[in-house]
């Protein structure tokens, strides 16, 4: 569902899982990732704060890797939405659970390099959004999860925007766009098609970016 735009019905299959299995399991915590994104994405930052408090209570090593997953993506909508408590708090989970996560572990530590370089985008600082977001991208890619690595290669393009690096962006943006629709991930798409027309905007290329953002 998430990956051809069924929001609500992905809403719901996410809460079916998260009532069914065990709190803390494997498989609640994929439920508990969806639900996160699902939350984050509503500005629903009660029932962030609400999952985070869920999480917290679980600190053991064979979770870390899960653990990481969702905590990642809370810490995102946390800083989008300026909760710097809440944020730190999840911050501080994050760098628990970093300590257990193997080097195979690479779902785990493509979410991380996510939340690692949104707080340094937060910062100011675009270069090391740009390092990051290539190394959740690459996580991704090397864990065969295409699907994610090209919806982080869409931040990858913005990054190259933040930093001035327009032709660049429209390279990668470009590619990430033709393999989305190959593959017809809505959301991914829709992304990197305003990702790009953003970026040919900003390099002097007004009429074909309202083209592309205009046939969205």
């Amino acid at each position: 569902h998430q990956w051809r735009g069924e929001a609500e019905e992905r809403e719901r299959t996410a809460r079916l899982a998260m009532g069914f299995f065990p709190k803390l399991s494997a498989r609640w915590y994929a439920a508990a990732a969806e639900t996160a994104r699902i939350a984050s994405r509503g500005g629903r930052h009660q029932e962030v704060a609400g999952l985070f408090e869920a999480v917290a209570t679980d600190s053991a090593p064979e979770t870390a890797g899960a653990r990481t997953v969702v905590l990642a993506q809370l810490f995102v909508p946390a800083l989008r939405a300026g909760q710097s408590d809440l944020a730190a708090r999840i911050r501080a989970a994050l760098n628990a659970a970093e300590r257990h996560l193997g080097s195979g572990d690479l779902r785990g530590r493509g979410w991380l390099a996510r939340a690692n370089g949104y707080a340094a985008l937060v910062a100011g600082d675009a270069a090391t959004y740009l390092d990051q977001t290539e190394l959740a991208a690459r996580c991704f890619e090397e864990a065969r999860e295409e699907r994610h690595a090209l919806t982080f290669r869409t931040s990858v393009g913005f990054a190259h925007i933040a930093l001035g690096q327009y032709a660049e962006a429209e390279g990668i943006l470009r590619d990430t766009l033709a393999r989305a629709e190959r593959m017809r991930l809505a959301h991914t798409r829709v992304i990197a098609k305003h990702n790009l027309g953003y970026a040919v905007a900003l390099a002097g290329a007004m009429a074909i970016a309202v083209g592309l953002i205009g046939i969205v």
